[in-house]
């Protein structure tokens, strides 16, 4: 079938104009991650216009399915639209939101580094200690040494008189 003149698309046209002019107002006056999303929004509008005039040109689509399409974006871009202006008004200020949760991570930061710190000192302690009591095992070592050497001179000496009393002993039997 083909679109019949009298028949026009201008009332749609001039709400998806309308809408888009709303999206670029509501585009200025929300943040610059919203600007990105609504200026998709508007070229997506274009997109539909251009589609309508290609539509319109072409007639090779019935007109109730180009209209039935159309009104179906127009729905699904207002519905978007709602959805963004919901999402900057319940987020208001997501600068705060941010500085919020880096002074919870700064917070965390800084416990978790007086541990470190409290743990390091614990450890210096403990090698302290440790060193200490190696010290005195090494003197105990020392010591023990000095003794063994010591008794195993007594020992050589009380062997040495043992063998001289034997051959004393000896000496007086034999003469």
């Amino acid at each position: 079938e083909r679109l019949p003149q009298a028949m026009s698309l201008k009332p749609l046209d001039e709400s998806m104009r309308t809408l888009a002019s709303a999206v670029d107002h509501a585009t200025r006056a929300q943040t610059a991650g919203a600007e990105q999303t609504l200026h998709s929004l508007q070229s997506r509008l274009d997109e539909i216009t251009r589609a309508i005039a290609v539509t319109g040109a072409k007639q090779s689509m019935p007109l109730e399915q180009s209209l039935a399409r159309m009104e179906n974006q127009l729905r699904q871009i207002e519905a978007r639209r709602g959805e963004i202006a919901a999402q900057l008004a319940a987020g208001s200020d997501p600068i705060a939101e941010l500085e919020a949760e880096r002074q919870t991570y700064l917070d965390q930061r800084l416990l978790v580094d007086k541990q470190m710190v409290e743990a390091r000192r614990a450890l210096e302690e403990c090698d302290i200690a440790f060193r200490q009591l190696e010290q005195r095992r090494h003197l105990a070592e020392q010591s023990l040494a000095s003794l063994r050497e010591s008794l195993s001179e007594k020992r050589l000496a009380a062997q040495a008189l043992q063998l001289r009393a034997q051959q004393l002993a000896e000496a007086i039997a034999a003469s």
